[in-house]
């Protein structure tokens, strides 16, 4: 009987030591999922026993991380028990100077919580997602135009109806909940379109000469010419916008060996381009296979132009092979600034 009572005892006293080094590993991992770790008692009554609110709470070190306004953290116990909800309405935590505090209230400015029991030191601040994201996804102002539309500024949410410190500007910008319709005012047309986009060329063509050759890249046909005289219908490209060339690629039927291709870029008052000073070239690649595609897109500048076009210029599109293609096709892939038409 003695050794079965010793035996509990030994139990139990085990028992009691897993316990506690489960409470130790939690409080630990309490303390480091938090914001920061209470250094100094906070008393919920004065000296007159008169129920006292929260103020400045002292960490025992620089605060992890940043705390958003209007967004909701814990006050707990070290072990976590005893949770008191805290609306950070005073700002974004840290400020500057004091990354060691976290204020709940001063002066005027604040939530104002009075907590039914003192915390001791070791409590800790931790962040309350569910209830952040709660409040910041209602925190807008609503009219009859519908909800104001958020966005974070400055690692702080703000709203397009806010004032210009904060984040905000004159030009509002609702979602309405009940048509699906978001609504925004102060734009422009032309910014409408805010990102450049790709536009492909392509053309077939018989190729028969080592001359240089303009390629039918306006759609005019299935035949290349030496030269861009009489040649606009068949090889010229109004640009619609400012752009630039990203590459070209051509594939032919035989071998090209080395191969240069030219972008000739004809600007206001100039019928067609020639090679030459006003293009621009992407080197000389070795077209070694037959049946395989083959890319250009270095293109340097000639003459002082750039590999770029203004909205209303000609290209024509001019290759030279060392060898003769045959049957051939070529694509060109352009960059069109649509923030810059005709």
């Amino acid at each position: 009987m003695a050794k079965s009572l010793q035996k509990l005892s030994s139990d139990v006293a085990a028992i009691n030591s897993a316990v506690k080094g489960i409470d130790i590993r939690t409080n630990e991992f309490l303390a480091e999922q938090a914001y920061g770790v209470v250094s100094t008692e906070i008393s919920n009554i004065d000296g007159s026993g008169n129920p006292l609110a929260l103020g400045v709470i002292n960490l025992d070190a620089n605060m992890k991380g940043k705390i958003l306004k209007f967004s909701k953290v814990l006050l707990t116990f070290p072990d976590g028990s005893n949770p008191l909800v805290i609306n950070n309405d005073f700002g974004n935590q840290p400020g500057t100077n004091t990354e060691d505090e976290f204020v709940v209230r001063f002066g005027s400015t604040g939530a104002e919580i009075f907590p039914e029991t003192s915390y001791p030191v070791g409590s800790l601040i931790l962040g309350l997602d569910y209830e952040a994201n709660t409040v910041l996804g209602a925190s807008g102002s609503s009219d009859s135009t519908g909800d104001d539309v958020q966005y974070y500024y400055g690692g702080a949410l703000a709203g397009s109806s806010n004032t210009n410190s904060e984040g905000g500007s004159p030009h509002d910008f609702k979602f309405n909940r009940a048509s699906g319709v978001v609504t925004a005012q102060g734009f422009t047309s032309a910014g409408l379109v805010t990102s450049k986009q790709r536009h492909v060329l392509h053309c077939g063509f018989s190729h028969t000469t080592t001359s240089n050759v303009y390629l039918p890249f306006g759609y005019g046909g299935v035949f290349d010419s030496t030269s861009s005289s009489g040649y606009l219908e068949y090889g010229g490209f109004i640009a619609p916008c400012n752009g630039v060339v990203e590459f070209i690629t051509v594939r032919g039927e035989h071998p090209g060996l080395d191969t240069s291709v030219a972008v000739n870029v004809a600007t206001t008052g100039v019928e067609v381009p020639v090679l030459g000073p006003g293009s621009f070239s992407g080197g000389i690649v070795n077209m070694g296979f037959d049946d395989s595609a083959y890319k250009w897109d270095t293109f340097t500048n000639q003459g002082g132009v750039s590999n770029s076009f203004l909205a209303g210029d000609v290209l024509m599109i001019s290759m030279n092979a060392s060898a003769v293609l045959g049957d051939a096709v070529a694509t060109a892939v352009l960059i069109l600034d649509w923030n810059n038409p005709l």
